[in-house]
């Protein structure tokens, strides 16, 4: 077996290591907004790489920095599904712009900064129907309804769904598909994709290098990775555990359906025979009751025609009586 080259980037340790590199996060937060802003510097405000912690046991990374001209930057792993999670999205946000606000009259809000927060999700968050590619990246803004144009541009969210990664990035992807190629799959890599034509991907690679670790930041390395499979492990559990109560369900609901409609099925089948038999019981009746007028009629020498007329019956069932 091949031995792994790479950490992996959904890891606490790993997701820090790596964004919390200046050079490789401003190059993927550029290749992110390509063609809108361009950003040329960042402070970290805590990248402090954690290996065994409580927050390192829970699925939630994040880095917060900010921008030469003032932007805040929020860049987060979501590694697990939890209700209220875009709610979570608009608190945090919204909560770095309230942080900017300063006591007094001496500020005004003309000095606020855009707030950009960046997600990482290992689950799919929207209800997507289309091409695979088309729906990797969602991008959250305040709009006005009415008129389909920005409010603001002081809010912008970004989800970015690993799990919708496209397969192929070399062929018909874009900057940020091939970072999400790299990022989802490197830990099972030996070289990172489009590498040669992306030299910040040289950068990652030695960034990202398990074998290049200090001996302490290794072992913080193999908590962390073990901390995210045991929370996988979990998550998959759950999913089989969900998976296994809707397929027992289904089964039991086919099962009293099944059963429903046997019984359903014997009622309606005895009520229907009962009506039948209750018609060809009368109508046996009513031709023996027409077989003995005719009888008698014959025997009172009424000719056969005028029975026929009166009976019904065939002119073969008068003569044979």
């Amino acid at each position: 077996m091949e031995e792994k080259r790479f950490i992996s980037p959904l890891t606490d340790f790993g997701f820090k290591r790596i964004f919390g590199n200046k050079d490789i996060l401003l190059a993927f937060l550029n290749d992110l907004f390509e063609g809108e802003v361009q950003f040329t510097d960042l402070v970290y405000s805590d990248k402090e790489i954690k290996g065994d912690s409580e927050e390192d046991k829970t699925v939630i990374y994040d880095i917060h920095c900010t921008t030469s001209s003032g932007e805040k930057i929020i860049v987060e792993m979501q590694n697990e599904f939890t209700l209220g999670f875009r709610d979570r999205m608009v608190y945090y946000i919204a909560r770095d712009v309230a942080k900017q606000g300063e006591a007094g009259k001496g500020w005004n809000y003309g000095c606020l900064k855009a707030v950009y927060s960046i997600i990482f999700t290992n689950f799919e968050l929207f209800d997507n129907n289309g091409p695979q590619e088309s729906f990797q990246r969602h991008d959250v803004k305040l709009v006005d309804t009415t008129t389909s144009k920005p409010f603001t541009d002081k809010i912008r969210m970004v989800c970015l769904q690993i799990p919708l990664t496209i397969e192929e990035p070399l062929q018909s992807g874009t900057k940020i598909d091939t970072w999400m190629y790299n990022l989802k799959n490197m830990h099972s890599m030996q070289q990172l994709t489009n590498a040669e034509d992306m030299p910040i991907f040289k950068r990652l690679e030695q960034v990202a290098e398990y074998h290049q670790l200090s001996p302490e930041d290794r072992e913080a390395y193999d908590i962390s990775y073990k901390h995210y499979l045991d929370a996988y492990n979990l998550e998959l559990s759950r999913k089989l555990r969900m998976e296994m109560a809707l397929e027992q369900g289904l089964e039991q609901g086919l099962k009293q359906g099944r059963e429903q409609g046997l019984q359903q099925g014997l009622e309606q089948g005895l009520e229907q025979g009962l009506q039948q038999g209750i018609e060809q019981g009368e109508a046996k009746g009513e031709r023996k009751k027409q077989l003995e007028i005719a009888r008698a009629f014959k025997s009172l020498g009424v000719d056969i025609a005028t029975i026929v007329q009166g009976t019904g019956l065939s002119q073969e069932e008068i003569e044979s009586l």
